[in-house]
C-alpha cells in the first residue's frame, strides 16, 4: 500500500510539472538537464531531422548516449567539463582515456574480488563511483544510488563520517544553484567558483562511499572477532589506511 501512495505522488508530482510553467525553470537547470537528457537537445535534434539534416553531424546536437569522447564542455555537477576547458588539446586524447578508464574500468576488478559475496553493495559502490567520475552527471544519477544507501543502515553505527557527509551534502547543494546565479546571470562569479563545489560535492560522494566501504569492513571483522579490540591488553581500534 505504501508502495502505491509512492507512485501515486510521484505522478502527481510530474503531471503538476508539466502542465506549470516551472518546467521552464528546470528546463534551465544545470543540475538537472544534461547533454543527454536536455529537453532543449530533442527538440534542437528533431528540428534538424525534419530539415533533412543528420543531427549527430558536427557538434550541433549531442552524441550517443555512451559519450566517451567528451564533445559537450556544458557546465555541470561532474568534473569533466572543467578539466577539458583549461586541457591544451594536443593532451586531450591522452585525458579522455585516463579519465574514461577511471571512470568506467578501473575499480570494477578489484573491488568485485573484495566484494564478491555482496553484490548489491558492490552495485551501489560501482553506481555511486561511475556518477562521481562520469563526464554529464546529474542529480537524478545521485539520486539513484543514493536509493540503494537504506538498504545498508545496518552499517550506519559503523560509519564515522556521517555528520561530515551531511553537512557537505547540505552546503554544496546550497551552494551549487546560488554560484550557478551569481556566475551566470549576476556575472559576478566565475567558473572556478562553480567548480569548487562541484568539486567539493564529488568529495562528499567519496568520503559516503569510502566510508560504507569501511563500515561494511568493520561489521565484518566485529562479526568474527567480537566488539572487543584490544592489543597486548590496551584498548585498540581499526583505523583506515
Amino acid at each position: 500500500m505504501g508502495a502505491v501512495v509512492k507512485y501515486v505522488i510521484a505522478g502527481l508530482v510530474r503531471y503538476w510539472l508539466i502542465h506549470t510553467d516551472f518546467w521552464h525553470t528546470l528546463s534551465n537547470r544545470v543540475e538537472i538537464a544534461t547533454p543527454l537528457n536536455s529537453w532543449k537537445r530533442l527538440i534542437e535534434g528533431v528540428y534538424l531531422y525534419d530539415q533533412n539534416i543528420n543531427p549527430y553531424e558536427g557538434d550541433a546536437f549531442h552524441e550517443s548516449p555512451i559519450v566517451l569522447t567528451v564533445p559537450d564542455l556544458k557546465p555541470n555537477i561532474g568534473l569533466f567539463w572543467y578539466f577539458f576547458t583549461e586541457m591544451f588539446e594536443h593532451f586531450r586524447l591522452l585525458f579522455v582515456c585516463a579519465f574514461q578508464i577511471n571512470a568506467l574500468i578501473l575499480y570494477i576488478v578489484p573491488l568485485t574480488l573484495r566484494f564478491k559475496k555482496e553484490p548489491i553493495l558492490l552495485v551501489t559502490v560501482l553506481l555511486a563511483l561511475s556518477t562521481v567520475f562520469r563526464s554529464y552527471p546529474c542529480v537524478g544519477d545521485v539520486g539513484f544510488y543514493m536509493a540503494f544507501i537504506p538498504m545498508w543502515k545496518h552499517l550506519f553505527t559503523f560509519m564515522q563520517q556521517k555528520f561530515i557527509v551531511a553537512c557537505a551534502f547540505i552546503i554544496t547543494s546550497a551552494l551549487g544553484p546560488t554560484v550557478w546565479h551569481l556566475w551566470i546571470y549576476s556575472g559576478s562569479a566565475n567558473a572556478n567558483f562553480f567548480f569548487g563545489v562541484t568539486l567539493s560535492f564529488a568529495t562528499a560522494q567519496i568520503f559516503l562511499i569510502t566510508d560504507l566501504l569501511f563500515a561494511y569492513i568493520k561489521r565484518e571483522y566485529t562479526l568474527k572477532n567480537g566488539s572487543s579490540r584490544t592489543i597486548d591488553g590496551k584498548p585498540a581500534k581499526l583505523v583506515l589506511r
